[in-house]
């Protein structure tokens, strides 16, 4: 059912399970209530990462932040995280 990371993200996940239609089900507070919570969500974080990196240009000068990178790409076999 999950073949990768992404698999994991909200609308992918209703997706698979086959729960995101609306017009099929158009009853179902899981997804409907979690898509107003993946938003409010997805915006503070947007609005809390932006008090910090101001251009794309900070983000790859956050030298912290691309060994974080770099460990969560890093296969499992040669010591990352295998994401």
């Amino acid at each position: 059912m999950f073949s990768n990371f992404s698999d994991f993200a909200f609308p992918n996940n209703l997706r698979l399970r086959g729960v995101n239609d609306r017009e099929q089900l158009p009853n179902f507070p899981y997804r409907d209530d979690g898509l107003q919570i993946r938003e409010a969500l997805r915006d503070y974080v947007t609005q809390y990462v932006r008090i910090y990196y101001k251009t794309w240009r900070d983000v790859r000068q956050d030298v912290e932040l691309q060994n974080w990178l770099k460990a969560l790409r890093t296969p499992i076999r040669d010591g990352g995280l295998g994401v």
